[in-house]
């Protein structure tokens, strides 16, 4: 008995590996579309993204929420956050901890991917911004040495031919 193919073998050649997308840019026509699709379900409503992409040909449900999201849409500030939007989502962070979406409303003009990004690379306490200790260098070289030989994406030969730690 044969078996049918999963949906998601669609997508995929004979070899089973996933097919690759071309990235491409958008366009500003494809934006005016997304923006006019997208305030047709209005403020409030769930955005059918799917439908959405019906009328983007090339584009993806998720091609387009996220062009939504990070680009477009305008409730969200981009860019440099001010001192207030800081202290907002310290004191959002302290009264619903790892909760973004709450905290994105607390912090109300970030989102949630904005929030959580600017906590774990900015503002969380427990970052050490100083320069690596001897022994924080130390454990490093041990773990990539003990490392050498698994597919790490690490370039051996260029870690090797720097000079030891002193």
């Amino acid at each position: 008995m044969t078996k049918a193919p999963s949906p998601s073998s669609a997508k995929t050649h004979s070899s089973l590996k996933p097919v690759a997308r071309t990235r491409r840019p958008w366009k500003g026509e494809e934006d005016r579309k997304l923006e006019s699709y997208v305030s047709s379900f209005g403020q409030k409503k769930a955005i059918n993204w799917k439908g959405v992409a019906c009328h983007l040909p090339g584009r993806t449900a998720k091609d387009c929420q996220k062009r939504w999201k990070h680009a477009l849409n305008k409730a969200y500030s981009k860019g440099t956050w001010s001192i207030h939007e800081d202290l907002k989502l310290r004191e959002g962070y302290l009264l619903f901890p790892e909760q973004w979406v709450k905290i994105s409303v607390h912090v109300g003009t970030r989102s949630n991917d904005q929030c959580s990004k600017r906590w774990r690379e900015v503002l969380d306490p427990c970052i050490h911004k100083g320069n690596w200790s001897l022994e924080e260098d130390r454990l490093l070289l041990e773990l990539f040495t003990s490392l050498q030989g698994i597919q790490t994406g690490v370039e051996t030969p260029f870690l090797l031919s720097l000079s030891p730690l002193e």
